[in-house]
């Protein structure tokens, strides 16, 4: 049953429930989402994962995806926002020059 789970999921990767993938991002990171948070990243496709019967799986390579994908968003929302930030400082210099 697990090499069929394991094909289904697209790897060698072991099967894990959301509560247990939930107790490995836990690891992870430090932040163990609630059932709840799996399930909304589940339907919302941000983590991949698979319905076999009543039972919902992903991978511990498929949450270590999800991590260094939302790692990389925020370095750019970072980014974007340091840049905001400089250029409203250098209008404001710029304003005060002026006058």
């Amino acid at each position: 049953m697990k090499s069929e789970l394991t094909k289904s999921l697209g790897g060698t990767d072991l099967a894990l429930t959301l509560p247990k993938a939930a107790k490995y991002m836990g690891e992870l990171t430090g932040f163990t989402p609630s059932r709840t948070t799996m399930w909304r990243w589940y339907l919302k496709g941000r983590l991949e994962c698979r319905r076999i019967g009543n039972n919902v799986y992903t991978t511990a390579t498929a949450i270590e995806r999800m991590i260094a994908t939302d790692e990389l968003n925020n370095a750019s929302s970072i980014e974007a926002r340091a840049a905001a930030a400089a250029n409203a400082i250098r209008a404001e210099l710029d304003g005060e020059v002026a006058a």
